[in-house]
């Protein structure tokens, strides 16, 4: 039998054991006072009593303890609920200004950054490229997705603009589904915002979530998709008008 098996079944029997003590010494109390005997009797009883109270009480001090302990836990996970687009990108503008270390973005849809309507997705568009310049030891992976021609466009963009800041990484995935993915941006690997975009770009929802755990596993995540996409520089040189708008067709699975 599991050790904490055991122990739980230990610990069940010696309740048990307390309550039929405590219906004993309530029942001797009951007939030494039916009974006229001398009270000096008594005090052992209510004593005995008492040390079994204590017993099966005890138990709630380490059941307040375990709850204060997940509700720390429950507290030290941050999560925000976004429900507009301009929410989202005004928070996650804020977080980039905060950053320190890094950005992971991913941006696997069909319309490019032009498209979205508001002015907090343009400013945060906008900041991103001047946060990378902002201090030398800072970073940023992108990885994107062409299936268009608008895509194509805005890729080469990006590609010049650049093409002369060695810590702003871009990439191409493969994405074969006619749905966007969920897009994400890890901030400094401590923070997640996941961009769910709804029927149209405008209805897109999302959500933050502060936490050096949650983070990792999406970092994990898109560093599966970063190992499977090839850069962006080779995928323009590669691409041949002629053979559609997505471009060569390389290996891989598969904004913000």
């Amino acid at each position: 039998m599991p050790e904490k098996s055991r122990n739980r079944l230990i610990s069940s029997l010696e309740d048990r054991l307390l309550v039929v003590a405590l219906l004993v010494l309530f029942a001797s109390s009951i007939l030494t006072a039916a009974m006229h005997i001398s009270s000096s009797w008594q005090a052992p009883l209510i004593f005995l009593a008492l040390l079994a109270v204590i017993k099966l009480v005890a138990p709630v001090d380490e059941i307040h303890e375990d709850v204060r302990y997940l509700r720390g836990v429950a507290e030290a996970v941050r999560v925000q609920r976004y429900a507009t687009m301009e929410s989202f990108y005004s928070d996650l503008a804020h977080a980039v200004e905060e950053a320190s270390v890094s950005l992971d973005l991913s941006h696997i849809r069909d319309q490019p950054p032009a498209e979205f309507r508001g002015n907090r997705p343009t400013e945060y568009f906008n900041r991103v490229m001047e946060w990378t310049t902002s201090g030398s030891q800072r970073s940023v992976r992108r990885l994107i997705s062409i299936r268009n021609q608008e895509m194509r466009q805005w890729a080469s963009q990006l590609a010049d603009a650049t093409s002369q800041i060695p810590a702003f990484r871009v990439r191409v995935v493969k994405w074969d589904m006619d749905a966007p993915a969920i897009n994400m941006a890890i901030v400094d690997g401590k923070a997640v915002f996941l961009a769910i975009t709804g029927e149209i770009v405008e209805r897109t929802k999302g959500l933050g979530i502060e936490d050096t755990d949650v983070a990792a596993y999406f970092t994990d995540y898109y560093n599966m998709l970063w190992n499977n996409s090839i850069d962006l520089a080779t995928f323009l040189a590669d691409y041949e008008p002629g053979a559609g708008a997505a471009g060569p067709q390389h290996s891989g699975p598969g904004a913000v």
